[in-house]
């Protein structure tokens, strides 16, 4: 084997390329605060490059280590639970007013890519798979086979909505004076889950625990409401 063909197939490779272009990715955007540099965007531009340069494929990098980062993503999230924790009092006081908002911008959601893509004309396999697209990944895999959408598409569809939440969530909360943190959070996460939540993080602690709350509700609010209101949507618009 040459040297070329172990660099390509050794984990050690794409682990230290993914490390790397996080650090140097967060390294800008800390630098710069400008919102399209988002880690996630630019992080996945630079690995994108050292994958082309290094001729690897996406398999190959999904299977030697990249499948073991994204293993390490759901045990990573129980760092949500601890402004939860701390936001305890505002939970208490706010708990109807928040599981009704996430539920309705669930359901809000939903309904609105199901018309704008009967607008356009999508075709029924892409407007399945991006119904999901304002929850995590995890769900939305499961729901979007349920409902014989595409799985990698409902994918992209939740990587693009998280990114642009969080690039452009905090500018519409200006431009609409939404000064509340609750409501500034349960926006974000409900809006762009997990990415979403990661810039409210940067917003403030109560912003933070509020998207993470938001995402919890959302999902599972989505996992009822979606076959539901697909049939009912469906129905609705065959008449």
């Amino acid at each position: 084997m040459s040297l070329s063909e172990i660099i390509q197939s050794s984990p050690i490779t794409t682990i230290s390329i993914t490390l790397i272009a996080y650090i140097i990715s967060y390294a800008i955007y800390i630098k710069t605060k400008i919102p399209v540099l988002t880690p996630l965007v630019t992080s996945v531009i630079l690995i994108g490059i050292c994958m082309y340069f290094l001729d690897i494929d996406y398999n190959t990098y999904y299977r030697n280590g990249g499948r073991t980062i994204g293993a390490l993503a759901s045990p990573a999230t129980v760092v949500l639970a601890l402004p939860i924790y701390r936001n305890l009092p505002i939970l208490k006081a706010n708990l109807a007013v928040i599981l009704i908002s996430v539920s309705i911008g669930a359901a809000i959601s939903i309904i609105g890519v199901f018309i704008m893509s009967k607008m356009y004309g999508v075709s029924d396999p892409i407007l399945r798979s991006l119904l999901t697209k304002s929850v995590t990944s995890a769900i939305a895999i499961d729901l979007t086979e349920n409902i014989k959408g595409i799985r990698s598409i409902a994918i992209l569809a939740v990587q693009i909505s998280g990114v642009a939440g969080a690039i452009i969530g905090p500018t519409v909360c200006k431009l609409l004076r939404i000064n509340s943190p609750l409501a500034k959070g349960l926006a974000m996460g409900t809006a762009s889950h997990a990415i979403g939540t990661s810039k409210a993080i940067e917003m403030g602690e109560t912003e933070g625990a509020m998207a993470g709350l938001a995402i919890g509700i959302a999902g599972a609010s989505t996992v009822v409401l979606l076959p539901i209101l697909y049939k009912m949507l469906e129905t609705i618009w065959s008449f």
